[in-house]
């Protein structure tokens, strides 16, 4: 009989990793932004929380129209939000609100709307709904 891996993350957590930056630098001077978006699929509702080590940033229930299947917001783009020139953000994501699996991705853009480069892009499912999945990164701004 075949062995049943071992989950990625939690109790039955699944992770497909595309890309998975640890760092990254955005030119924010010259208009750079981060593009982010979370796809969420299942019969329930998205549970997660993006921010940085300095505050809270966005929630599910931040978005009008929430619950949703995708979720979609920029930083970097309105004076006042990078609170330092270097900082950690992250993404936390739980399995509780009855969602079986999320696909996210972060990305560099420029000022024109031309991606700059991808730094996470990934899905993660689970069957388990005690399951939560954090990613983070460190952005400098410039």
């Amino acid at each position: 009989m075949a062995k049943t891996p071992p989950p990625d993350f939690g109790k039955a957590g699944r992770l497909k990793i595309r890309t998975d930056e640890q760092g990254a630098l955005v030119n924010v001077t010259a208009g750079e932004f981060i593009r982010l978006k979370l796809t969420v699929k299942g019969p329930g509702q998205a549970v997660f929380a993006f921010g940085c080590q300095h505050r809270p940033l966005w929630s599910a229930p931040d978005f009008p129209g929430h619950p949703q299947k995708v979720y979609e917001w920029h930083h970097f783009k309105q004076p006042g939000d990078a609170d330092a020139p270097a900082d950690t953000y992250a993404l936390t994501i739980a399995f509780i609100g009855g969602i079986t699996s999320y696909t996210f991705l972060m990305e560099t853009v420029a000022k024109s709307g031309t991606v700059v480069a991808t730094l996470k892009d990934f899905d993660a499912s689970s069957t388990a709904a005690q399951d939560v999945l954090h990613t983070g990164i460190m952005l400098l701004v410039s």
